[in-house]
């Protein structure tokens, strides 16, 4: 089996403080894709990355991390078939609403970092 994996980052501010990750893993053989992960990122004041929320499809369903909500992750597993246009459909709630995210994240976890984040 030779899977094929296609990581890209991009940035979601011009700060570069707010970082979109995604990586699909496609298999040539069966032409689809066998696993996915989309995580938002945000780096704080001291350059250490934090992941905000993270949609992933590990362990055979599909899971999303909501880190911004608690100390514990708040994992839920969701009985939804692993598609292309799961994973696009993912990405792009991610990039419509990574602001969101981010405030409720800095909130609970960094206050501090608030000012200026708008």
């Amino acid at each position: 089996m030779n899977i094929q994996s296609f990581p890209k980052q991009e940035y979601l501010d011009d700060r570069r403080k707010n970082i979109l990750y995604t990586e699909v893993l496609y298999d040539p053989f069966v032409k689809k894709i066998v696993n996915f992960t989309v995580i938002q990122f945000y780096i704080d004041q001291n350059g250490s990355a934090h992941q905000v929320i993270k949609h992933d499809f590990s362990h055979g369903c599909y899971n999303i991390h909501r880190y911004y909500l608690g100390r514990f992750s708040r994992k839920e597993a969701h009985a939804i078939e692993l598609s292309s246009s799961l994973f696009h459909r993912l990405k792009k709630e991610s990039k419509e609403n990574w602001k969101a995210y981010r405030t409720q994240f800095l909130m609970r976890w960094l206050p501090h970092e608030l000012k200026g984040e708008h």
